[in-house]
């Protein structure tokens, strides 16, 4: 199966990245399954050799290199005894980009999460060994997982995840539970799907054990075009939606008391579309996806949200 990036959120200072040391900096990343499900494969393995290329994959000040990896397990994708990926080799003094930057080098081992693109991630690129039980864990939940019915070709699916994993120290995770929500084109041609800012385009149906119903339209899009902005979306591609953060945090959006609660996420949308190959390139009319497609539903405890509950 295929899968695609969706933007992550931008940061707002320059980290630098040294081995398997992590640091963050601005908003939380996205959760670790949603870098191990669009992950086009993922294995545990070391890097045997690394050669240059001269390509500004990584943006100015950056150098980027063809790792070999030796590979012990594959975790997910087809198996092999050895991949290549792409990986920052260094940092200039003078980098000035937004996005934090992880320096590999021969010798470096650990869990590798491999994009379509050949492309190791900034966040979740490398992790620790010790980490396998619980990528195994969360792999196989994403293979068992039930999608929605699909309409006009996307199905969607949503889960209840603790953001903010630490590999140093798997359990110490943030105790209040967040929403991920997905699309899944499931026909055999692309679709163009707006993107999650597009005012109106996901709501989250929330009902607490009382029986109480409230629709909280989520995003901060507030602007009226008579177009929507879209990504194309490939056949058995995925997509993650989060409009505001990097994940869906409906305790710290709508101030949810704790309670337990039964959420369900819609994606719709009526208007026609536009779209660009690339950033700064003009816009140009497309078939925009229309309709609208609910995730099951997703039971959100937030009775326990001080304990330290691993999803």
């Amino acid at each position: 199966m295929r899968t695609q990036h969706q933007l992550l959120a931008v940061f707002c200072a320059t980290i630098v990245l040294a081995g398997a040391n992590s640091v963050t900096a601005g908003p939380i990343p996205m959760p670790l399954e949603v870098h191990l499900d669009i992950a086009k494969q993922v294995v545990l393995g070391q890097i045997t050799k690394i050669e240059e290329i001269d390509q500004r994959l990584f943006g100015d000040g950056v150098r980027a290199g063809r790792a070999t990896i030796a590979v012990t397990e594959t975790l997910k994708g087809l198996p092999a005894q050895s991949v290549e990926l792409i990986v920052a080799t260094s940092v200039d003094r003078n980098y000035g980009g937004s996005s934090p930057q992880r320096v590999h080098k021969v010798g470096d081992r650990g869990i590798w999460l491999i994009a379509a693109s050949g492309i190791v991630s900034h966040s979740f690129g490398l992790l620790p060994e010790k980490c396998k039980a619980d990528v195994q864990r969360i792999v196989m939940n994403l293979e068992k997982r039930k999608w929605s019915e699909p309409v006009n070709g996307l199905c969607a699916w949503a889960a209840a995840v603790y953001p903010n994993y630490q590999p140093e120290n798997p359990n110490a995770m943030r105790k209040t539970p967040v929403i991920i929500f997905a699309l899944k084109n499931l026909s055999e041609t692309d679709i163009f799907v707006p993107t999650e800012n597009s005012a109106g385009m996901i709501t989250a149906v929330v009902t607490d054990h009382a029986g109480k119903v409230a629709r909280y339209v989520l995003g901060s899009a507030t602007w009226k075009n008579e177009r929507v902005f879209c990504r194309k979306l490939a056949a058995g591609d995925i997509v993650y939606l989060h409009p505001d953060y990097s994940f869906i945090d409906l305790p710290r959006s709508e101030r949810l008391a704790d309670d337990k609660y039964k959420v369900v996420l819609e994606c719709s949308n009526e208007k026609e579309g536009e779209s660009a190959m690339s950033i700064g390139e003009r816009r140009v009319p497309v078939t925009s996806w229309k309709g609208k497609v609910s995730a099951p539903p997703v039971e959100l405890d937030l009775t326990r949200s001080e304990t330290k509950v691993a999803p």
